[in-house]
């Protein structure tokens, strides 16, 4: 009994600390889009990081003027995000969107969107999310 207990109490610790993810809701959560803009994590600093930025709103279009994108900090040079270009037409669908709780509003915070888009031109897919922090993050 006692085991079970402190199971349940470390569980219940581990869940507090982190932000739930599920699949969007809306039965159409890929849409046809292009890239806009591709850029380094930090500007003007090749070897950041990549951020992919695309015409569609794509679970973000309750914030004024947001834009789906991808931030990536972490693929190499020769990766398919490093490839991506503006002009590129892709499939963009949100995969993930994050449950409300634990300091996140999602209705409030952009961030955590998770996305996966295929690029026409290149013929390969990339995924990540849309943000370096996640909803209600630092």
């Amino acid at each position: 009994m006692r085991f079970a207990s402190t199971f349940a109490a470390s569980l219940a610790l581990i869940a507090a600390n982190f932000v739930l993810y599920v699949p969007p809701a809306a039965a159409a959560s890929c849409v046809q889009t292009k890239i806009t803009k591709t850029e380094w994590y930090f500007a003007n600093t090749p070897g950041s990081g990549y951020v992919v930025i695309f015409a569609s709103n794509l679970g973000v279009s309750s914030f004024k003027n947001d834009r789906a994108k991808i931030v990536d900090r972490y693929s190499a040079a020769g990766s398919t995000i490093s490839k991506a270009r503006a002009g590129d037409v892709v499939k963009l669908c949100l995969t993930q969107v994050p449950v409300a709780g634990n300091g996140c509003n999602p209705s409030k915070d952009d961030r955590g969107r998770m996305y996966s888009a295929y690029d026409a031109r290149l013929k390969a897919q990339f995924t990540g999310a849309n943000d370096d922090h996640a909803c209600g993050g630092a």
